[in-house]
């Protein structure tokens, strides 16, 4: 099995509405903007996370806002901002948490999403940031949402207290009168704090992290180099047959002519022989 190596990234993108920075805090396929709350969708986040594994940022891309990349794999708890290490990778495999060291705060710790494997096939585990959200009911908890503490507000159709928390709406309905309660600002602000960019780690396999097509590029490359050594090996291997079909066909030949002189030179004997045979007895009846 080929041994893991790492990213580790700060990331941020633009958003398309308000030109605001948006925090890109783990893997994710869209982001929401704190401050217009639009939604925007993020496209190239394997190819950059493979120009940041090169050791590169990007320019005039979507991630121009602001980027850092780290050599370690260190990860940034979301509570107290201290830098702590990530489990090994026998914690790898399974959506849990990681307590930071510092505080005990929980760090998401979860398996690539698919459709990340599907452009990054090396891809293989994520620590820090926030957890995708079709993995936060698994981790038991929104590590975003662990420090919020629930907040109450007076619903200004009967008075009643209302228990806010982090995953209220922005407009609720009072349970008493039922009357629909916008949360003010401030309040809103207080619930879901403005997120700030936090230091996250992908985890791979192998030497380079490379994007689905280049990997599929890079394999026909190398079996097109394979396919073209076994033709060369093939073509060598033919002409070393054809020379040594036609080695031992001038052998034979030369074999066969020897013999034919052979045979020859022997009737000639003969010949010689009978002539010289009757040469005598014709000497000897004189």
């Amino acid at each position: 099995m080929k041994p893991l190596s790492h990213v580790s990234v700060r990331l941020a993108t633009a958003c398309t509405a308000c030109a605001k920075a948006i925090p890109v805090n783990g893997v994710h396929e869209s982001v929401t903007c704190d401050s217009c709350l639009a939604t925007m969708t993020i496209s190239l986040l394997h190819e950059q996370l493979v120009s940041n594994a090169e050791g590169y940022r990007w320019r005039n891309g979507p991630f121009d806002t602001a980027q850092h990349i780290f050599e370690d794999a260190q990860v940034e708890c979301p509570a107290c901002g201290a830098i702590v290490d990530p489990p090994g990778p026998e914690q790898f495999g399974a959506a849990t948490v990681w307590p930071c060291t510092a505080c005990r705060h929980p760090i998401p710790s979860y398996p690539v999403p698919g459709w990340l494997r599907e452009q990054l096939p090396q891809a293989v585990h994520v620590v820090g940031g926030d957890p995708p959200a079709e993995l936060r009911e698994g981790l038991a908890l929104a590590v975003e949402q662990a420090s919020v503490e629930p907040v109450l507000m007076a619903c200004p159709g009967c008075g009643a207290s209302l228990s806010l928390g982090p995953g209220a709406e922005r407009t609720t309905s009072c349970k008493y009168c039922q009357a629909q309660v916008f949360i003010p600002d401030a309040l809103w602000q207080r619930l879901h704090p403005t997120r700030t960019m936090r230091r996250w780690t992908l985890f791979y396999r192998g030497d380079k992290l490379e994007t689905a097509k280049a990997q599929a590029e890079r394999q026909a490359e190398e079996a097109a180099e394979q396919a073209e050594r076994k033709r060369e090996s093939e073509a060598r291997a033919q002409q070393a047959a054809n020379e040594h079909a036609e080695a031992l066909y001038l052998a034979q030949a030369k074999a066969r002519s020897t013999r034919i002189w052979m045979i020859v030179a022997g009737v000639l004997l003969v010949g010689l022989a009978l002539g010289v045979a009757a040469v005598r007895l014709g000497m000897l009846s004189l």
